[in-house]
């Protein structure tokens, strides 16, 4: 007689709980990116939206106190204000690029007497600005156009070490302790007339359009996190189900 085998039975495949967890993980990860540029996509849609309205007319208004001193996170001013420039106490900011050019911004503290302020300002840029240019420049009053912001460094951009007069940062609390200026004011001005006084540096330019790409980054992210949770799905979650 022919012997009859038993029927062959299969060991269920275990519940892929690690591959969940690393995918898990990683999914989260991405998503998390992709939210992250959404939110700088709201932030570099309303600077925009500010940029625009700051440069709708060639003739902005004076520039208030409260302007100066109650400015948003992410609003920006365009405006007027006579100020006498400190240009004994300038300082060569690294880091800034201009047309496509490593350039150093010349920082110096304004003093407004009408407002009782002095804030930071970028009073010019230069390819090789030289000392010599504006210490015994004149410290007389006189009408500043430009634009105040709130000062803003990336992760990436080197401390300052004001031991060795090294600057990168626009930082107020690092300026103040410089220029003994305990009251100076967490904004700074970039002025666009600088040729009203020197002919040797350029404005330090201010970037009309911003580059604007972070819609596409979080589709981007965004689909990384669902082809990674579809090839979780088909390499571990498929098998798992077919074994049942």
């Amino acid at each position: 007689m022919p012997q009859i085998r038993p029927p062959q039975t299969h060991d269920k495949t275990k519940f892929p709980i690690l591959s969940l967890f690393v995918c898990g993980v990683g999914v989260i990860g991405l998503l998390t990116l992709g939210i992250w540029q959404i939110k700088r996509l709201e932030w570099k849609n309303t600077l925009q939206e500010n940029l625009d309205i700051a440069f709708a007319t060639n003739a902005p208004a004076s520039l208030t106190r409260t302007e100066f001193t109650k400015l948003g996170k992410n609003d920006l001013k365009r405006g007027v204000v006579k100020g006498s420039i400190d240009f004994s106490k300038s300082l060569f900011f690294h880091g800034r690029i201009q047309e496509g050019k490593s350039i150093i911004a010349v920082v110096a503290p304004v003093t407004i007497p009408s407002l009782n302020l002095t804030i930071p300002a970028e009073i010019g840029c230069s390819y090789n600005p030289q000392i010599s240019e504006f210490r015994s420049a004149q410290n007389n009053p006189i009408p500043l156009k430009g634009i105040i912001r709130n000062p803003r460094w990336s992760f990436a951009t080197p401390n300052n070490v004001p031991e060795r007069n090294i600057w990168w940062r626009l930082d107020p609390q690092d300026l103040k302790i410089r220029w003994g200026t305990p009251d100076l004011e967490n904004v700074v001005m970039t002025i666009e007339n600088t040729a009203d006084f020197s002919s040797d540096w350029t404005p330090c330019l201010v970037e009309k359009k911003l580059r604007n790409d972070h819609a596409s980054y979080a589709v981007f992210w965004f689909t990384m996190a669902f082809v990674l949770s579809i090839l979780w799905a088909v390499r571990f979650l498929r098998p798992y189900l077919q074994s049942a």
